[in-house]
């Protein structure tokens, strides 16, 4: 063959090689074995955010991986040395702009034409978000002269790249349409009929499904006769077993010899999983905006029964349930609330079956959870009263959710049967039910407090009737909103008057203060009540002489939200009347008291003489003490003293280190607890001091030869006496012990 041919080929070859690389959206970089960066594509520099000759100068191990992945990924390339077997790991990635991107990296091993290894190149994929196959083609036009230089040296390199590229390449010939070269990846999309297989020479209709084949046929022709790309985003194909696959590619036409028509190249990513969490997102959403709008008509629901109704034909709508049953125990009705729901043409259940089949369900198995799965086959393994039968039609496969009340307690459930598309209830059905189950028991709770709450506004109504006081509730512009008979009967005020400003009220019942004066607006107790005031007990008057006047005494207060902010005013008013009458009688007689008390201001002058006269006395007595006080502090005897009943009421410093008690201890005990004394030979007790003095009234001394016991069992030998301690008059009000140590005299 002729060379230049050959060498027209060769280039060819490599050009393609270049451009499918160039063309990836996989990121794509190459670097020498010290990290050195020699090549990336299109796609590489999108993620890193750096330009061309920016990422030449940098280095794929150390500049654009942050520390923290350094070992990870010197582990990964010493494996990949050591086997030369390709190394998928995940690490980050340094940006330009200093944020790190999650990638995972499939790196290889090149060597040259001598096997020794030359350098890496990695295939890179974003974690964060997978770039468009349009955008990627977008890119890779703008810079496909990359690689095209010293395409000979890299033809090699480019077949290893091709061949491991996560994206799908196929080129397909410009004459008949037929494949002529692919990359593993499309036969992967193609389906497992071709799963491993060579596919060059195939025709599109042999790849194609029939039904697709024309369509596809069309757009190749254009792209090869026109030289123009097409793209989609998002194209549903089905692959040789009938699997939907998504799909996002591009073809673009490879000029061939000058006047033949252009090959096609195929570039793209399966984006199956995208679109079918999409589709899963979408269904999710309107699903949700289903509920959300049965949640609404059950909390608008006026009784147990309708909400319990809507609650269970949404489920079944939502579920795609045909059959549904649901009790509820109703406070309200105190009665068990049954209703059932049919898909049309399906056999309703009759409320006996209901009741029958809900209770055996909740009694079995809801008691310990709120929501129960149960699949068709899993049916049998059911009491013989949760199962199927001709008279229980709703059984089979079944899910059911639990009604509860405010205390969570169980009150009744939802169940659901015969999917229409006959499949098993799934894990999201259970969880719209459960959803709904929840609502449903906030709705019935609702329900069942809006009844409790009328009932007690009937009952307060009553209360507030039979109160002896007239009382009004009053919004914060003065304005009545509701007042109990007392006070109708009180004002007399009609269905308009309740709309009257409150200065406009004044002036009709003529309310007039304590000095006569009518009230102004602002003066009002409700009015300054609803500035934030308390007002109680104030006294005014309605009418006026001569005009039936009756005194009333009025108390307001605010009331408040949860937040403080004012909403309304109360106000009780209490007729006193015959209360202020006797008060103006009082006042009466106050006035004849007034002359007498002068005399007994003076009688106040002569007492407060007395009581300064006491007052000094009594500090000279606290002086006395304190110098009593010091001197038994400074003696060397013991001092204890006792009142009438033996009890020690004072004992010095000199007393305690004798006795071993401590004042607060001893004080309040008997002496004979504290001042334990023996005869010195034989341990006999001595006799009581204090009581011989209580009882001569004179001072005593104690025997000779007496010994003090301490409190820790020590002894002294000691001499004392005890007098009598006498008030003025001389009556004795206790007795003073006076002793002291003469242990080291008597050795």
């Amino acid at each position: 063959m002729d060379p230049e041919r050959l060498a027209q080929e060769e280039q060819s070859r490599l050009r393609f090689f270049a451009e499918a690389l160039a063309r990836c959206s996989q990121p794509f970089i190459a670097c020498g074995l010290d990290g050195g960066i020699s090549a990336v594509n299109d796609a590489f520099r999108a993620l890193s955010g750096y330009g061309q000759d920016e990422l030449h100068s940098l280095n794929w191990l150390s500049d654009l991986t942050p520390p923290d992945w350094h070992e990870l990924e010197a582990a990964a390339l010493a494996s990949l040395n050591a086997s030369g077997e390709p190394q998928r790991y995940e690490k980050q990635c340094r940006r330009k702009d200093g944020s790190l991107v999650p990638v995972e990296v499939l790196a290889h091993l090149y060597r040259d034409e001598e096997g020794q290894p030359s350098c890496y190149y990695s295939f890179v994929t974003d974690l964060s978000e997978r770039k468009g196959a349009e955008a990627f083609a977008e890119r890779a036009q703008a810079d496909r002269e990359r690689l095209l230089g010293e395409l000979r040296q890299q033809r090699d390199f480019l077949n290893t790249v091709t061949e491991n590229l996560v994206s799908f390449v196929a080129v397909f010939s410009g004459q008949d349409l037929r494949l002529k070269w692919h990359n593993p990846s499309f036969a992967r999309i193609m389906g497992p009929k071709w799963q491993g297989q060579d596919l060059s020479g195939r025709t599109v209709q042999e790849l194609v499904p029939r039904a697709e084949a024309s369509g596809a046929l069309a757009r190749m022709r254009a792209v090869s006769q026109e030289g123009r790309r097409f793209s989609e985003p998002e194209y549903e194909f089905h692959d040789s077993s009938g699997a939907a696959r998504y799909l996002r590619y591009t073809l673009l036409p490879l000029p061939t010899a000058e006047g033949a028509e252009a090959d096609v190249m195929l570039v793209g990513l399966e984006v199956t999983e995208q679109v079918q969490a999409g589709q899963k997102r979408q269904r999710s959403y309107e699903r949700l905006q289903a509920l959300v709008r049965v949640s609404e008509e059950i909390m608008a629901a006026d009784c147990a029964e309708a909400a319990l109704q809507r609650a269970l034909d949404g489920a079944r709508e939502l579920t795609g349930a045909r059959l549904g049953a649901a009790s509820y125990m109703s406070a309200e009705a105190s009665r068990a609330v049954v209703v059932s729901s049919c898909a049309p043409g399906a056999q309703p259940c009759t409320p006996e079956c209901c009741l029958r089949s809900t209770e055996a369900i909740y009694h079995h198995l809801l008691q310990e959870r709120p929501v129960v799965r149960i699949s068709e086959a899993e049916m049998e393994g059911l009491p013989e009263c949760c199962g199927p039968s001709p008279a229980s039609p709703l059984l089979r496969g079944l899910l059911a959710a639990r009604l509860a009340g405010s205390a969570q307690e169980g009150m009744g459930l939802l169940m659901l049967t015969d999917k229409e598309d006959g499949s098993d209830f799934d894990a999201e059905d259970e969880a719209l039910l459960l959803q709904l189950a929840t609502v449903a028991s906030l709705g019935l709770q609702h329900i069942a407090a809006k009844t409790a709450a009328d009932r007690h506004a009937d009952e307060v109504d009553a209360i507030l009737d039979s109160l002896a006081s007239g009382l009004v509730v009053y919004d914060v512009q003065g304005h009545i909103l509701r007042l109990n008979r007392p006070a109708d009967a009180m004002f007399g005020f009609s269905r308009e008057d309740w709309r009257l400003s409150p200065g406009e009220r004044v002036a009709k019942i003529n309310w007039r203060k304590l000095d006569g004066q009518l009230y102004q607006a602002d003066e009002l107790p409700a009015v300054r009540a609803a500035r934030g005031e308390v007002v109680r007990s104030e006294v005014g008057s309605l009418g006026g002489p001569g005009q039936g006047e009756r005194w009333i005494s009025v108390s307001a207060a605010p009331v408040r939200s949860r937040t403080g902010e004012i909403t309304a005013v109360v106000s009780s008013f209490v007729d006193v009347t015959e209360l202020r009458r006797a008060q103006l009688a009082l006042e009466q007689a106050y006035a004849s008291l007034e002359a007498q008390s002068e005399e007994l201001q003076a009688q106040a002058e002569e007492l407060q003489a007395q009581n300064d006269e006491l007052a000094r006395l009594t500090g000279s007595l606290a002086a006395e003490r304190e110098r009593l006080a010091v001197t038994l502090r400074s003696i060397g005897d013991g001092v204890i003293a006792t009142d009438l009943a033996g009890r020690v009421v004072l004992m010095n410093p000199v007393a305690q280190q004798l006795t071993g008690w401590s004042e607060d201890e001893a004080i309040g005990r008997p002496l004979r607890e504290v001042f334990n004394i023996i005869k010195e030979g034989s341990g006999e007790p001595q006799v009581d001091p204090v009581a011989e003095v209580l009882a001569t009234g004179k001072v005593v001394a104690l025997a000779n030869h007496t010994a003090l016991v301490s409190r820790q069992g020590e002894r002294y030998i000691i001499e004392d006496s005890a007098a009598p301690i006498r008030g003025h008059d001389g009556t004795i009000g206790g007795v003073v012990l006076v002793f002291h140590d003469v242990t080291i005299q008597r050795k």
